[in-house]
């Protein structure tokens, strides 16, 4: 009886240590079931406004160049990924909407990136999680009422390109990927349906001529992306 009293005082001893630690270690601002892993997000404007604005929830590396697309994925952006990525790290890449439609890849730009990323994901990324978000809707009217006005580079691209061409990209981008990769649409987080001819002015991010550019999102705006993204993925 003696040896069972004394079996049972020395795990509460055991238990009571182990609630002790934990406790020191929070009080210390050291989370026990802290995780080293984090998320990559990779993009063009929307992603490079999206590293100066948002608020993070989780440990986050932005890789993003504004007015950039596909070449300089592959070229410039890939190769900055693979630098900073680890075992277990979720690369989430937001492209296209810069070259949706470009004829100077002379080749569709969905197939491109649906190649790439396949064999990323199968090869120098297979260690990691992959997601691609879908392109966000622009506002055809309010880019080409600010656009026209200024000398910028991806005007012709996008200035007078209709949001179906965009839909189509995404549909065509999305079930060209293979099943090593998630696909995150955030249609509904922006609010903009397919064809919209008109969109509500606090989606956009306004300029110092006071104008709505249609092409960048409200810092506000940004933010919900942003946390839908996380929302979504698996750290």
């Amino acid at each position: 009886m003696q040896k069972i009293i004394e079996g049972v005082k020395e795990k509460k001893r055991i238990y009571l240590g182990l609630f002790l630690t934990i406790i020191i270690l929070i009080f210390c601002g050291k989370d026990v079931f802290a995780t080293n892993k984090k998320l990559i997000m990779v993009g063009d404007s929307r992603t490079f406004n999206m590293s100066n604005w948002v608020k993070t929830s989780a440990k986050t590396t932005f890789v993003a160049k504004s007015g950039q697309g596909y070449q300089w994925f592959v070229k410039e952006g890939i190769p900055k990924i693979n630098e900073c990525k680890r075992k277990g790290d979720c690369i989430v890449v937001w492209l296209g909407v810069n070259d949706y439609r470009l004829a100077a890849l002379k080749k569709n730009p969905y197939q491109l990136y649906a190649a790439k990323l396949n064999r990323l994901a199968k090869k120098e990324w297979k260690d990691c999680k992959v997601y691609v978000v879908s392109v966000g809707y622009v506002d055809e009217k309010r880019i080409q009422n600010y656009f026209h006005k200024h000398n910028r580079s991806n005007t012709k691209q996008i200035g007078k390109v209709p949001v179906k061409g965009i839909y189509d990209f995404n549909n065509k981008l999305k079930k060209s990927l293979n099943s090593k990769i998630k696909w995150i649409d955030i249609r509904d987080v922006i609010g903009i349906k397919e064809n919209a001819k008109r969109t509500k002015a606090n989606i956009w991010v306004t300029r110092k001529n006071g104008q709505k550019d249609g092409l960048h999102y409200s810092p506000a705006k940004t933010q919900e992306i942003y946390d839908y993204i996380v929302s979504h993925i698996s750290l």
